[in-house]
């Protein structure tokens, strides 16, 4: 039997957003594949859609319940928990943000690569109108801030496809990992990082517990246009009104440019993250319970 591939997307009252979603998974080939979507906003029409379509296919389709108050990374969690509860070894994760749709099927793309590289995780090559938008993050000195984000600012046309480059850390807009990582490194830092950089932090962990980082040259596009252009600019996931992580201006995966950050901390090699100062001074503190392995409890 093949590997499961569990798809985790986390949302907030972006219905149409889960519609392109789920209308792009015909594109993915791969089965057992299980589409799981957080939804921090149960019974709204984000949860009718999902009713109706899990009705549809062979794909399995499974709405984990959220709440409104909670921020992205326990959010994910929730997702994640139930991913460590049903997974067996040798199934993998998917953890990807609500506004990437699929034009190719990159699931199968980014497993067989991994396969190749095991143990890995590897993320996809994303762009925003036509421009490849920071996906990967090689780090050229911890100490000074300075970061490489490769192939960032190509024109999608000129991606080279198939190549995998080596990186520190990605994000979690495409990121696909093992399943049996949940049990060796534990979840997202939900009570340090409830919500800037912990997507960084969750795949720097993965790396330096011996699952290295890659970037696949295959393009994984987010939906247009609420996802931050080549320059950097913050991306926002949806009308603070009307869906997306209410109060969140820029999203988690967005990184400052080369020698900009609130903090510096050599013991994690965690700098330049996006986050609040609040969180900065918080995830200081708490940095030395940090560098252990987490359970799945927490």
């Amino acid at each position: 039997m093949s590997s499961k591939v569990f798809i985790v997307v986390p949302t907030f009252r972006e219905t149409e957003k889960v519609g392109s979603l789920l209308q792009s998974v015909r594109h993915l080939h791969h089965r057992p594949l299980e589409l799981v979507v957080v939804n921090a906003d149960p019974g709204d029409a984000t949860s009718q859609l999902l009713a109706r379509e899990a009705k549809h296919g062979d794909l399995i389709i499974h709405e984990e319940p959220g709440i409104p108050e909670q921020f992205w990374s326990g959010t994910v969690n929730r997702g994640l928990r139930r991913v460590a509860r049903r997974s067996r070894s040798g199934d993998w994760v998917l953890l990807m943000n609500v506004d990437v749709i699929f034009h190719n099927d990159i699931v199968g793309a980014l497993l067989h690569a991994a396969l190749r590289r095991s143990p890995c995780q590897i993320g996809a090559v994303a762009h925003a109108r036509g421009n490849v938008i920071s996906s990967g993050v090689q780090v050229k000195s911890w100490m000074l801030t300075l970061n490489r984000h490769p192939l960032a600012g190509l024109r999608e046309g000129h991606i080279p496809k198939g190549v995998c480059i080596p990186v520190d850390f990605l994000p979690t807009r495409c990121l696909l990992f093992p399943a049996d990582a949940l049990k060796n490194v534990g979840l997202v830092q939900e009570r340090r990082l409830p919500h800037y950089g912990a997507d960084y932090e969750f795949s720097l962990r993965l790396a330096r517990h011996g699952y290295a980082a890659f970037l696949l040259g295959e393009l994984c596009p987010p939906h247009l246009p609420l996802v931050c252009g080549a320059d950097g600019s913050a991306r926002i996931f949806g009308p603070n009104a009307a869906g997306g992580f209410p109060g969140r201006r820029r999203a988690q995966t967005d990184f400052p440019r080369a020698g900009v950050g609130f903090f510096k901390l050599n013991c994690l090699g965690i700098t330049g993250m996006p986050t609040t100062r609040t969180v900065a001074l918080r995830f200081c503190q708490d940095a030395p319970a940090m560098c252990g392995k987490r359970s799945l409890s927490q």
